[in-house]
């Protein structure tokens, strides 16, 4: 199926000239594609690659039955990083962080425009939350009102497990964006992801992320076929170094190295070599 992520980066300098965008808050976890059989329980929850994600992260999902019949939506599933494992265990249970759809009830949709997808994704979920989604063989409801499926559990008609991501918008400027961009900051959040609303599926550019990201100087210990063994006054690790930082390292250069944040290890996520700091020789990492 084609990919519905972000297939690159923005830098926040870059909002100004998204006239033609709407964003959405970075989750982290792990790309999901949920698909339903023809009662719309979930029968499968597979990875960008195509293969079916291990039962221990989606167990509590399989079976779970959505109102809305041979579909595959398109989220994040909290798994495999772990923020994403802390917050399930905080919670209890798995989330999938929904945001784009690719077939809408047996129908194909990813060559619509993404304003048309998420409008489908929204009147699922308002549909749900109303009691107005299609009677099938799944649940019925009680003399109390409450709802429970074919097995006797209780269920929800818009399952807690799958959360629609809101989209946002202005047409006054990038006001929006920055807002947002502010609140995922202060929450020490992943960042943003920008979306075309008027491009299908797997467009060139259809989705960037802004993701926040910081620096820090390090000392190289020994460098290698492409990453480097680095260290810092939090500890030492391996980083993955451009072909052009790698050409100028050498053992005790100073190296500047961004990261996303960090692992309750102390080291940093994703690390990656900028540039030799050579306007700092013979310093210590800070």
């Amino acid at each position: 199926m084609t990919y519905a992520g972000a297939t690159s980066k923005l830098d926040p300098s870059d909002l100004a000239r998204l006239t033609s965008h709407g964003f959405q808050v970075k989750h982290d976890g792990a790309y999901c594609v949920i698909s339903t059989d023809a009662a719309g329980r979930i029968v499968r929850l597979t990875s960008r690659s195509g293969k079916e994600h291990d039962r221990s992260d989606c167990a509590d999902l399989l079976g779970l039955p959505t109102g809305l019949p041979d579909s595959a939506i398109v989220g994040e599933l909290e798994a495999q990083t772990e923020r994403s494992i802390a917050a399930r265990s905080a919670r209890g249970y798995p989330l999938v962080h929904l945001f784009d759809i690719a077939t809408w009830r047996g129908c194909p949709v990813a060559g619509e425009p993404y304003r048309t997808r998420n409008s489908l994704l929204h009147r699922w979920q308002a549909m749900a939350e109303l009691g107005e989604v299609p009677r099938v063989d799944w649940w019925r409801t009680d003399r109390q009102g409450m709802a429970h499926d074919d097995r006797g559990r209780y269920v929800r008609p818009v399952p807690r497990d799958l959360r629609r991501l809101p989209i946002t918008r202005t047409v006054y400027g990038q006001s929006a964006a920055r807002e947002l961009l502010d609140q995922v900051a202060a929450a020490d959040g992943e960042g943003i992801v920008a979306v075309r609303l008027d491009a299908p599926m797997g467009a060139r550019s259809a989705k960037v992320k802004l993701k926040f990201s910081d620096a820090l100087d390090c000392v190289v210990i020994a460098a290698q076929g492409g990453v480097a063994y680095v260290e810092h006054r939090r500890g030492k690790f391996t980083v993955a170094a451009g072909s052009k930082a790698l050409a100028g390292l050498t053992t005790g250069c100073i190296v500047e190295v961004t990261h996303e944040g960090w692992y309750q290890s102390g080291l940093p996520r994703f690390p990656r070599i900028v540039r030799v700091r050579s306007d700092l020789p013979g310093m210590l990492a800070s």
